[in-house]
């Protein structure tokens, strides 16, 4: 049942990817990579930060699973650090990004088009592996937030969605009209 349930979240999240990667097809990598002002990431920026987010996110779900640990079961708390993460991503307020994620993880001199296709494939990892990971993970509180703490993997796969929709908006207002 969650598994069916994780499988239709990030199915409503490969959508989103794809008329986003839609929308930013209309846009010249120059366009992409300038910066609308100093110190403000660029739409390439964003990207990488979100493609970067979901990459290590799901790497240490990866590495945490890899040994077996004893982790506990979803609950209430979990529930309440969601939504809290939920409104603050929601809340129009200035958001400091881990440095692993931040600029400095960046690649040099990236494009918009191949983080897309990282991001993509990415994603199909994500599934492949959600896919066939043992059933007995899917209520455990496996994924660590960086301000949120343990959540599971839909929490995460919720977070997924509302970073998305946070930097898509972002995105759209630094994007030329």
């Amino acid at each position: 049942m969650l598994r069916m349930q994780y499988m239709s979240q990030l199915d409503a999240l490969d959508d989103r990817l794809a008329l986003f990667k839609e929308e930013l097809g209309n846009y010249s990598e120059a366009e992409l990579s300038t910066k609308p002002e100093e110190n403000v990431w660029s739409p390439t920026e964003l990207v990488c930060h979100l493609c970067a987010s979901e990459r290590l996110s799901f790497s240490y779900v990866k590495k945490k699973l890899s040994f077996d640990p004893k982790l506990p079961s979803n609950g209430m708390s979990a529930g309440i650090r969601t939504w809290l993460l939920k409104q603050t991503l929601r809340a129009p307020i200035k958001i400091t990004s881990p440095t692993a994620v931040g600029a400095s993880a960046f690649p040099e001199n990236p494009t918009t088009a191949s983080e897309l296709e990282t991001w993509t494939q990415l994603r199909s990892d994500i599934r492949d592996y959600l896919t066939n990971v043992e059933e007995k993970w899917l209520d455990k509180l496996v994924y660590k937030h960086p301000f949120a703490g343990r959540l599971t993997l839909g929490q995460m796969l919720v977070f997924f969605d509302e970073h998305l929709t946070r930097h898509q908006k972002q995105l759209r207002n630094r994007l030329p009209r």
